[in-house]
């Protein structure tokens, strides 16, 4: 294969759940021009991955967000030539962008029998088990592919990154030579949020046991994170907002434990092997946990879970029961 194009327009975590996958294309087509399809949005966290050569963007909410928009997107698919066309998720969008390609080989992970007379080859998903290893069932499937390569996730910044981390915490007055745990206090759904009283009863705690912590969070958890530091009794650094993904990234490379919910900024962490305590409610434990062996999770054990709701019908109780105790303790196990 000279040419490969993979579509993805997955979110920050399953992003970064391919990249084994990623790397395992690289590995075996090693003169093979690479290039990947994402959403726009999350372009930095496979900015500087070495193992693409060429990114291409769906702006779904700018520029491709017309019907002339979506053509155009098109035609820059078929631009690419491809070879062999790889799609990571099973809907109709990416079955009909894989067939327009015009790629002679089409493989996709697809269940749909209508979907399935797109590729060329199609790979039953199996949800039973880790979205790193469900992406990996691409690769194993191919005959071609004769090594499977997974060093677990991945995720690249360069100097300036890292730099600025250091400045910001630097000019807050951090004492890095105390150990530094950042709290996420966000979620993309509102029922994989634990309530802010319970993070800012944890940020004190942990600042009581002589640890320095910052508050983390995207755009739009300013206002959470607000309420977080008006909740607390002792003060702390909030950079809420204050980031953008690759920035997030250089913070969390300064971190001794990062603790958060189920979100996208928790796999990042993972990705820099900083690590890290998960909050668990509505999702499955099994398939989205922070994957390797020095990450832990808190979890309640419901006949309800996992739901995989975003509003609930029972008052929030897998979040809401977490005590703050339990999470604090297997914090103070993880340092």
């Amino acid at each position: 294969m000279k040419k490969i194009l993979i579509i993805d327009f997955l979110a920050i975590g399953d992003l970064l759940f391919t990249t084994p996958l990623l790397e395992t294309i690289r590995y075996n087509f090693k003169s093979a021009e690479i290039t990947m399809s994402i959403r726009k949005s999350v372009k930095d966290i496979l900015l500087y991955n070495e193992d693409i050569d060429n990114l291409l963007f769906f702006d779904k909410k700018g520029k491709h967000k017309s019907m002339l928009g979506y053509i155009n997107f098109i035609k820059k698919i078929r631009e690419v030539n491809a070879d062999l066309v790889l799609t990571l998720q099973d809907n109709p969008r990416l079955a009909l962008l894989s067939y327009l390609s015009k790629a002679p080989h089409r493989i996709g992970l697809v269940d749909n029998k209508f979907r399935k007379l797109f590729y060329t080859t199609t790979i039953k998903p199996d949800n039973n088990k880790h979205r790193v290893d469900y992406y990996l069932d691409i690769a194993k499937s191919m005959n071609n592919i004769k090594t499977i390569k997974n060093n677990g996730l991945k995720l690249n910044i360069t100097d300036k990154e890292i730099k600025w981390a250091r400045s910001i915490l630097s000019k807050n007055n951090i004492n890095l030579k105390k150990k530094l745990i950042g709290l996420h206090i966000g979620g993309t759904w509102r029922t994989k949020r634990w309530p802010v009283k319970k993070f800012a009863k944890l940020a004190d705690m942990l600042i009581k046991e002589g640890l320095e912590v910052i508050i983390l969070g995207g755009p739009g958890d300013v206002e959470d994170s607000l309420r977080v530091e008006n909740y607390m009794k002792k003060n702390t650094i909030n950079l809420a907002g204050k980031t953008d993904l690759l920035k997030l990234t250089g913070l969390l490379d300064n971190l001794n434990l990062f603790i958060s919910g189920d979100t996208g900024p928790l796999h990042m962490a993972v990705a820099r092997n900083t690590k890290s305590l998960a909050i668990f409610g509505p999702t499955e434990v099994w398939r989205y946990r922070p994957y390797g062996k020095k990450h832990e999770v808190v979890k309640l054990d419901l006949d309800c879970q996992p739901c995989h709701k975003k509003i609930c019908p029972y008052n929030w109780e897998c979040m809401k029961n977490i005590e703050v105790e339990d999470v604090f303790k297997n914090a103070l196990k993880m340092l």
